[in-house]
């Protein structure tokens, strides 16, 4: 059996896509290793042909991957992880839409500390909203937990290294939250599971 696919779209966006994601009915587009930031669009109104909304350009945003948290005390907030801007920046993304003013910006709401040497490579929020969990693909840390019961002012309250043994270069890609469990991808040390109960 060989499968065939039509071509539907194509952006054009040649060495500006890294991963994507899809929430609210936006379309969430992470360039990495460059300046141009995260490209939006809306799906809405035409999925063949989405339109621009807006893109996080600039020094320190190069924006490997990000994730959105639906109704945090009524907001919806969009966290970019911003690769050699060595941190993660909280947008508020609730009034974006199709009649978004292209180009406009959502507000900043807050941003993590940087933390020298890392590379901020993927996010995940805990299931009660409190804890943003941070991975780091340069492997000075493993993971980083800020709290962020308040958006605007994100606290640090762990960094953490897990390689088991020194010989060994863990490296960790990305991992989610399920529960009191924190599963993480490892590219060189498979899959781990913390227990973040506490």
């Amino acid at each position: 059996y060989t499968a065939s696919f039509t071509l539907l779209l194509d952006l054009g966006m040649t060495g500006l896509t890294h991963t994507i994601n899809v929430a609210r009915g936006l379309l969430f587009l992470h360039t990495a290793y460059s300046s141009n930031g995260c490209r939006v669009y809306d799906l809405t109104t035409n999925p063949m042909n989405p339109k621009y909304l807006f893109n996080t350009s600039g020094s320190g945003r190069d924006c490997h991957d990000s994730g959105v948290i639906e109704n945090v005390n009524g907001r919806d907030l969009w966290v970019v992880s911003d690769g050699g801007g060595r941190r993660q920046r909280i947008w508020d993304i609730t009034n974006v839409g199709a009649s978004w003013p292209t180009g406009a910006l959502p507000p900043l709401v807050g941003q993590t500390n940087q933390i020298s040497g890392i590379y901020a490579h993927s996010n995940w929020v805990s299931d009660d909203k409190r804890y943003l969990f941070s991975w780091d693909e340069n492997n000075v840390i493993d993971i980083s937990v800020h709290d962020i019961t308040n958006p605007a002012a994100p606290i640090e309250i762990n960094l953490f290294q897990y390689s088991e043994n020194s010989q060994y270069n863990a490296i960790p890609h990305n991992g989610e939250v399920r529960a009191k469990y924190l599963y993480v991808a490892y590219y060189e040390a498979g899959l781990r599971v913390f227990d973040i109960s506490n």
